[in-house]
């Protein structure tokens, strides 16, 4: 078992918290779309709205 060292971990970690920053402007984007337009591709309104609000 090898583990990571310093500069990777912070690396990981900053990475992981940009992508969770895209994941809420992304839903925040789709919440901005008609019901229909939503339910079009697949979305459900109450799950962007988590999603969008999720801090973490």
């Amino acid at each position: 078992m090898t583990s990571n060292g310093f500069f990777r971990t912070a690396l990981d970690n900053l990475i992981a918290g940009r992508q969770r920053e895209a994941g809420r402007h992304v839903s925040r984007f789709l919440l901005t779309m008609s019901d229909d337009a939503l339910k079009e591709y697949g979305y459900n309104r109450d799950e962007l709205r988590k999603a969008a609000a999720a801090r973490f």
